[in-house]
């Protein structure tokens, strides 16, 4: 697939979230710990899923070779890493007592060395930090991606409340922004191709629809914006 994109002209991207565990998986069939929770208490899932407690080097490790070994073999030129589950039940099974209350820090610091690998290894790759939009808009993360979906709200006449107050603190390079087709998909508002052209401009620019649904005549104009 990758290849069939290449010969189009385009590069290939993958999106992925690897912080996360089903439980219908064979992972956590082989791990049930692996995950952050409360011993003792049932597990509440999110999304059907569960948080990977990468606070353990162990974790990092099946999590890094898992996705490692499809970059290396595929021509994939980008990454977007999405995370879309709250940290609930912040608790480490390897960690005593005392230290609980650094859960958090601890996995953080887990994701950032996780980054800090896959750069190390694909420095032609580019990733993408994402989660529910800004979640993962930090100072930190940007060491490792250039780029981090700003809000996945697309709506060109909210983004520009977003990505204005986004620039108070992050270079417009930085700040994910698509043109995106309306009506818009959370607010159902309508803009025209102009405004919403101009303000993906001011972030990264991507188009964020489906091509096969373009009217020729925009066809035309995404040409001429482009």
């Amino acid at each position: 697939l990758a290849r069939d994109v290449q010969a189009e002209g385009m590069l290939f991207g993958l999106w992925i979230e690897p912080e996360m565990v089903s439980t219908n998986s064979k992972l956590y069939e082989e791990h049930p710990n692996w995950c952050l929770h409360l011993p003792g208490r049932a597990k509440a899932e999110g999304r059907n899923q569960l948080v990977l407690d990468l606070t353990r080097a162990e974790v990092r490790d099946l999590v890094f070779e898992s996705i490692a070994a499809t970059l290396r073999n595929s021509a994939v030129s980008y990454v977007k890493w999405d995370m879309n589950r709250h940290l609930t039940e912040a608790f480490s099974v390897v960690l005593p007592p005392d230290q609980q209350g650094e859960v958090i820090y601890r996995y953080t610091m887990g994701v950032y060395a996780l980054h800090e690998r896959f750069v190390t290894e694909f420095p032609h790759i580019r990733f993408e930090a994402c989660s529910g939009g800004g979640g993962r808009f930090d100072l930190g993360i940007l060491y490792f991606c250039p780029q981090v979906w700003c809000s996945d709200n697309t709506d060109a006449l909210m983004r520009m409340k977003i990505q204005h107050g986004s620039s108070y603190i992050f270079p417009a390079l930085t700040v994910g922004a698509h043109y995106s087709a309306v009506p818009n998909h959370i607010t159902q508002g309508m803009t025209r191709k102009r405004t919403r052209t101009l303000v993906a401009m001011c972030g990264t620019f991507g188009y964020e629809l489906d091509l096969r649904k373009v009217p020729p005549s925009d066809v035309a104009v995404i040409h001429s914006q482009i």
